[in-house]
């Protein structure tokens, strides 16, 4: 039976609980990120099968192109769509959304203000036309963002091409809400990019905002798996170390 994305972080957050102040940034939270991708990894492929086992998408475009009454037809399906989805991956996810070949939201769990609208014209500026633009990658992690300018949340975007058979293609994404992740790291654990920007922090700091000591981190060693050190301007202690997923790739950084 396989574990849900909560029940791993919710051990993970128990065991690091003890973790004491001067160890460095460590292989436990490595560990769970690595186990956090994986799943979604898992989750969208399962979900894929799903899409093209019941010719989604051919029926979501086809509806869309009726007319007053397709959309009243598509709020009934989404129901039906979205227990599908949710049978299969772990139901940790803000929303699942699909996109057509030509760039158009045929489906979304629940935001309702993209539903129609195209990736490539009115939501160009968004994650999703990022998503849309990497479908050739097998399964693409779009690093942590906002949805839109007007959008208070942050998330991580996975997205993969559904195609397959005689079947309509498109991209499918998972939106996962990084509250829930950010929630392994410790008070003195940052997640950074290698843009020098944070992605992931308990202090009061949001995704996009500039780390104060990133010059001390040597980036001709991100192929390093091991843990560095430095020492900043007023004698503060830290170390840090690499991580690399597919198209994720940060630094946790961590106050001795």
């Amino acid at each position: 039976m396989k574990k849900s994305i909560i029940l791993v972080l919710a051990v993970i957050i128990s065991c690091s609980a003890p973790e004491k102040k001067t160890e460095p940034a460590g292989e436990l939270i490595v560990r769970t990120l690595n186990d956090f991708f994986i799943r979604c990894e898992e989750d969208i492929k399962r979900a894929k099968a799903v899409i093209l086992k019941h010719d989604i998408i051919k029926n979501l475009t086809h509806l869309k192109f009726m007319n007053a009454g397709g959309k009243k037809y598509y709020l009934l399906e989404r129901e039906s769509i979205s227990d599908m989805i949710n049978a299969v991956t772990e139901g940790v996810y803000a929303d699942y959304i699909l996109i057509n070949k030509g760039g158009d939201i045929i489906y979304t769990r629940v935001n309702d203000d993209i539903f129609g609208r195209n990736v490539r014209t009115s939501l160009a500026k968004t994650p999703l036309k990022t998503c849309y633009e990497k479908r050739d990658i097998p399964v693409f992690f779009h690093d942590v963002s906002p949805l839109s300018k007007m959008d208070t949340g942050y998330y991580i975007f996975v997205s993969t091409k559904v195609k397959g058979g005689n079947t309509n293609p498109g991209i499918f994404i998972l939106q996962f809400d990084v509250r829930k992740l950010r929630e392994v790291l410790n008070e003195h654990t940052d997640i950074i990019g290698p843009d020098g920007t944070y992605r992931l922090s308990r202090k009061n700091v949001k995704p996009g905002d500039a780390y104060p000591f990133f010059d001390h981190i040597d980036m001709n060693l991100k192929d390093s798996p091991a843990t560095h050190y430095f020492t900043a301007p007023r004698g503060g202690q830290f170390s840090y170390r690499f991580f690399h997923h597919g198209t994720i790739s940060w630094i946790l950084v961590k106050q001795l």
